[in-house]
C-alpha cells in the first residue's frame, strides 16, 4: 500500500575523468550507463553479484566506510540496497542501514525508515513505527515527513498514534561502535 510518501535518494555526483555514464534527453538528472564504463570488475558486499558500474566500486567503499560508523555511508549503502544499484535490491538489507543511521539521528533515513514500515517494505508494515521515524524526521525540520506522518496518522487509532508519540519522545540518538563483522569478498 503507497501512501503518497517519497524516499529521500542523494544525487549521484559525477566523475571528474572518463566519466561512467551519459546524461539522457530527458535531462540531467537520468543517468544511462554505458554497456562498459570499467572493465575491472568488483564483487558486491552482497556475494556473488558481479557489476561493471560504478555503484559496485562505491558500494566497496561505502560498505567499509559503513561498518566504522559512518552514518553517511550508511545511508548510502542503505539507498544502493534500496535502488539495487551496485548491489542486488534487496529492501531488507536497506531498512538494515537505514535503522544504523536513523539510530544516530540521520533525518533521511528516518524518513526512509518511516517509509519503508508505512509500506511493508524489507520490514513488517507497521504504522507505529512508520509514525514514529517521520514524527523524528519532522521534528529536524522536514515538512515533507510531518505531511506523510500525518497522512498515516489517519489510518491510526489514537491509542496508535499515542504510542508513537510515546516511543518518539523517548528515542534517544547512538553512537554505532566499529563492525567487528567478517567482511566481505570484493
Amino acid at each position: 500500500m503507497f501512501f503518497g510518501l517519497k524516499m529521500v535518494f542523494l544525487p549521484y555526483k559525477k566523475a571528474t575523468s572518463r566519466p561512467p555514464f551519459r546524461f539522457s534527453a530527458n535531462g540531467p538528472n537520468k543517468v544511462i550507463l554505458s554497456p562498459k564504463p570499467y572493465s575491472r570488475k568488483c564483487t558486491s558486499p552482497a556475494g556473488a553479484y558481479r557489476s561493471t558500474t560504478p555503484y559496485a566500486e562505491a558500494a566497496k567503499w561505502y560498505w567499509l566506510a559503513a561498518n566504522r560508523g559512518n552514518a553517511k555511508a550508511q545511508f548510502n549503502l542503505g539507498v544502493m540496497y534500496a535502488k539495487g544499484q551496485g548491489v542486488p535490491q534487496d529492501y531488507a538489507e536497506a531498512a538494515k542501514w537505514y535503522r544504523l543511521t536513523a539510530d544516530q539521528g540521520y533525518a533521511g533515513a528516518q524518513n526512509n525508515l518511516g517509509y519503508m514500515y508505512a509500506n511493508g517494505q524489507g520490514v513488517p508494515q507497521d504504522f507505529v513505527s512508520a509514525h514514529m521515524w517521520l514524527d523524528l524526521c519532522a521534528a529536524q525540520g522536514s515538512q515533507a515527513a510531518a505531511k506523510d506522518r500525518d497522512a498515516i496518522a489517519q489510518r491510526m487509532t489514537p491509542a496508535q498514534i499515542a504510542e508513537a508519540r510515546k516511543l518518539a519522545r523517548d528515542w534517544k540518538p547512538t553512537a554505532q561502535p566499529i563492525s567487528t563483522s567478517n567482511s566481505p569478498t570484493f
